[in-house]
Order: C-alpha cells, then structure tokens, then sequence
C-alpha cells in the first residue's frame, strides 16, 4: 500500500451530495457557481469528487441549500482516529 502524498488534501466531501441538491433545485453548474462565488469548472470537479470545496464555500453550498455543513461530509472518507 503506497502513503498518501504528504501534502495531499483529503476530500471528504460527497460530490453526489453536491450534484443531487443542485438539480433538486434545478440549477445548471454555472448557475450554482455564481451562486456561491466561484467558477463552474470547480463545481465539476467537486462532483465528479477530484477536489472538493474549501471551508468557505463549503459554507456558501451549505447556506445556499440550507443544508448543514457536516451535510455534505462523506463519512466513509473519513479514515478512522483511532488507529
């Protein structure tokens, strides 16, 4: 098993989460993204689960759909503390 690169981020964030509340209220990418302050390429890469957002827009996607932040947060992504 290889190691995590050292200055990897974990993306703990559900992209389906993302993609499932944007059509529920039937928005395009782009529409979302100016919705939150940033550019539609990021929402694509937040769903397809390549990056997710940064705390900050993260709290934008989380008001915006009047969501929670843990909301988001793929808990099977989370690697266990206690090891």
């Amino acid at each position: 098993m290889s190691k995590p690169r050292r200055n990897a981020k974990l993306n703990v964030v559900s992209g389906e989460k993302i993609t499932s509340e944007r059509q529920r209220t039937r928005m395009t990418q782009h529409e979302l993204a100016v919705a939150v302050g940033t550019q539609a390429n990021q929402i694509s890469t937040w769903e397809r689960g390549v990056h997710g957002p940064n705390v900050l827009l993260l709290y934008r996607l989380a008001k915006f759909f009047g969501r929670d932040m843990e909301w988001f947060v793929d808990r099977e992504r989370i690697p266990a503390l206690d090891k």
